[in-house]
């Protein structure tokens, strides 16, 4: 991967959309007390890092350890084309569609409370990144 690709990558994938990415495989979404636990950071930390919406200010190794324990690696282009399409919704499998992002919080209890909120804050961010 080259210089710029990872530091785009950086802009389109700030810390709450990580957050907001991060669950079991094919399951429920990490809890902060989870994330925490996986990364070694406190979950004080992982609550702040959960609603930037931009990495400035956070350092590559609380970077490393909240992308790790939120089990997404943007140097893995792989991965990283994976969660663009599931992002983008448009791929078919076998005709099908595929679901609508971020099903799984929304089925989630926290939804109202929590996701939502988050998600909001997360498209307000990105709005206001298209203005300036």
């Amino acid at each position: 991967m080259s210089q710029q690709s990872f530091w785009k990558r950086l802009e389109i994938y700030p810390p709450i959309l990580v957050r907001l990415l991060s669950r079991h495989p094919r399951g429920e979404p990490l809890s902060t007390a989870e994330i925490a636990a996986s990364s070694g950071l406190t979950t004080y930390q992982v609550e702040a890092l959960s609603w930037a919406t931009s990495w400035r200010g956070i350092d590559i190794e609380t970077f490393r350890k909240f992308t790790q324990a939120c089990n997404l690696d943007l140097t893995n282009s792989r991965q990283m084309k994976r969660v663009t399409v599931y992002l983008n919704g448009k791929k078919q499998r076998n005709g099908e569609r595929i679901p609508c992002p971020f099903r799984y919080l929304k089925k989630h209890r926290e939804w109202p409370t929590y996701y939502l909120p988050m998600m909001a804050s997360f498209h307000r961010s990105k709005i206001m990144a298209r203005a300036t």
